[in-house]
């Protein structure tokens, strides 16, 4: 969970770490009114989850409450980088003399915390490390000890920070760190901080990523997280679904039983020039509620197909097909899906779309379904399996929303040109070798 700035900034604020005069405003009306009472230029900043904001033109200066209420009026309403902007943060604009980076984060590698910090601050860090390399300063830290108040001065003094800044900038880490163990962040920032013309050190910007996983922890970060999920997202956060909104206008819903084939659909559906709305990931303890998935995507304004995609894992794919019929003939939706069903259980999953696929297509849903040891016989609406099972339903949702589907096997692929023919003679020949005679006739067929 990422924070807004301005939510950052409060619990900054809480734990000792200076940041400006200011407040958050829903109107123009009321960035007149703080900019106004402020009584000096001020900054108005839009207050969304992504970085790059100044550059986009989402923070903009002011030097009257008049100005202040006519750019907010500009603000409000817009969109940047895909999010809708319905918050201003307006605070007051500081004299800045200079300008740091302080940044601490996970590093998994090291399976330890990493403290960051720059004399050079108001940019990216890898570009502060790429433009600036001895003006950046590192360590680890073992979260059994902490950053300790010494460690926090030495950091900065390796940075090149002033000496008379020393004490006052490594205290604010110091805290800093505080704030990052207090809310079990992944990430927290300060870019810039900002000494002023008189010698304060003030955030002049702060992001907070929280781990999603520690939330329950957190009951007043948790609200504020649910205010800014749309109806979908706060169902799917309510169910425990893995649900990721990645263009609400988009043509297709994936909902698959794992991020890496969830991960892999949205490559090739993006390759094609189709748009992917969502992932929806149901795998393991979801696979007898995958009706609600579907309920959920249909909510999707321009849908246009459904690709439910199961393979492998634990995932028990005959009650997975159990609850897709289930909710194929409750909800009747008037776009077509797509069911891809392998793996645990996929025997009685082939039955069961055997048996239920008559009366759905009576009820006029327009579906087609595979698995990996079907041959396309089994029902009207089934289709071969084998080396197609994963290629077949993805090409076949892109056609469905008129796009041209084109393979594109990868370059580290060692038989490239004829990966298609070796992969299929292989099958041929391990699939022949199978004691089932379900494998036996699907070699025949590749």
């Amino acid at each position: 969970m990422r924070l807004l700035e301005y939510e950052a900034k409060w619990l900054f604020k809480e734990n000792k770490i200076p940041v400006p005069a200011g407040k958050v405003v829903e109107t123009p009306e009321d960035a007149k009114k703080i900019a106004g009472k402020l009584g000096k230029s001020v900054a108005l900043k839009i207050q969304i989850p992504v970085g790059g904001r100044g550059k986009a033109g989402g923070i903009k200066f002011a030097e009257t409450s008049k100005e202040a209420g006519e750019i907010a009026g500009r603000l409000l309403g817009r969109e940047f980088s895909g999010h809708k902007v319905g918050k201003l943060l307006v605070e007051e604009k500081l004299d800045i003399a200079k300008e740091l980076y302080l940044g601490i984060t996970n590093d998994d590698a090291a399976r330890k915390t990493v403290i960051m910090l720059s004399s050079e601050g108001g940019m990216e860090i890898e570009e502060i490390a790429e433009k600036c390399p001895e003006k950046l300063a590192s360590m680890h830290v073992d979260v059994r000890l902490g950053l300790q108040p010494y460690q926090a001065r030495g950091l900065a003094k390796r940075a090149g920070v002033e000496s008379p800044l020393i004490s006052l900038v490594g205290g604010i880490l110091w805290r800093l760190y505080g704030v990052y163990r207090k809310y079990d962040a992944e990430l927290t920032e300060i870019n810039p901080l900002i000494i002023t013309k008189d010698g304060k050190a003030i955030a002049g910007d702060a992001r907070l990523n929280i781990d999603d996983n520690s939330i329950y922890r957190h009951v007043e970060l948790k609200a504020e997280e649910f205010k800014r999920l749309n109806e979908r997202e706060r169902i799917a956060k309510e169910k425990g679904f893995g649900y990721v909104e990645i263009d609400e206008n988009g043509e297709i819903a994936c909902i698959a039983n794992g991020a890496g084939l969830g991960m892999t659909s949205f490559d090739y559906i993006t390759e094609s020039g189709a748009t992917l709305a969502c992932f929806l990931d149901v795998g393991g303890r979801f696979y007898d509620i995958a009706g609600d998935a579907i309920k959920l995507v249909l909510g999707l304004p321009n849908l246009k197909a459904i690709l439910i995609h199961s393979y492998g894992g634990v995932t028990r794919a005959d009650l997975l097909a159990e609850s897709a019929c289930k909710a194929l003939k409750e909800l009747r939706p008037k776009i077509p899906i797509m069911i891809e069903l392998s793996g645990t259980g996929e025997e009685g999953a082939v039955e069961t779309m055997r048996r239920e696929a008559p009366e759905l297509r009576k009820l006029w849903v327009k579906f087609e379904w595979v698995d990996h040891t079907t041959i396309g016989d089994e029902d009207e609406d089934a289709r071969k399996g084998g080396v197609d099972t994963i290629e077949y339903p993805i090409k076949k949702v892109v056609e469905w929303v008129g796009c041209k589907y084109e393979r594109n096997p990868p370059n580290w692929l060692p038989e490239r040109p004829q990966w298609e023919a070796t992969t299929r003679a292989n099958m041929r020949k391990m699939l022949s070798q199978r004691p089932e005679e379900r494998y036996r006739r699907l070699a025949r067929h590749e």
